[in-house]
């Protein structure tokens, strides 16, 4: 979504010359916002319809990435343009980093849900999909919201939507398996 939208308004004048000048990030920004409404609103309507949205999940979540968001906005336009590039260049090193760091962690054999089980503090979820499949797995709401109220603001700072930050939250953090943190994920969004 946004983590790719962003730069390419940004930086499109190097793929179409006969733009003259870099778009503003803030305005950037903006428009990635507004693309986002429409790609996570399709994504909620057909992963709605498979059944594998954690709604608790989404509630306990939203009441704290929805004023981060809000926040991130009103600092967003406060910022010097170059600032924003630079945390925004920040956000995609720290992505990377992550993506690194999650290749060599999956080699330890224990499922993410396990991993959060073990360290306590849980709460025991199951969805049945369409498909009649029944995802079982433990969820640490609590730790979470602050997380959350950080990809709020991330969202309406950088203009990425926040499935940059809440898919590592709900995998890693909050403990919901791949195939239900992406359908929470596009529902807050």
């Amino acid at each position: 979504g946004g983590l790719m939208n962003v730069p390419f308004l940004i930086y499109g004048i190097l793929l179409f010359p006969s733009v003259n000048k870099e778009l503003d990030p803030q305005v950037a920004s903006l428009i990635s916002s507004f693309v986002i409404i429409f790609t996570a609103t399709s994504g909620f309507l057909k992963y709605r319809s498979q059944k594998r949205i954690d709604y608790k999940t989404v509630k306990s979540l939203l009441y704290f990435a929805v004023p981060g968001a809000v926040v991130g906005a009103i600092a967003s336009v406060q910022l010097n343009p170059a600032v924003v590039k630079f945390l925004f260049a920040i956000l995609i090193v720290l992505s990377a980093i992550r993506g690194i760091l999650k290749a060599i962690r999956n080699s330890s054999g224990l499922t993410i849900s396990e991993e959060v089980a073990n360290k306590g503090s849980m709460v025991k979820r199951e969805i049945v999909d369409e498909d009649g499949i029944t995802h079982s797995y433990y969820v640490r709401i609590k730790m979470s919201k602050p997380i959350a109220f950080v990809g709020g603001f991330v969202a309406g700072l950088l203009g990425v939507g926040g499935g940059i930050v809440y898919m590592p939250l709900m995998l890693s953090i909050t403990g919901v398996p791949v195939h239900i943190a992406v359908a929470t994920s596009a529902t807050m969004i």
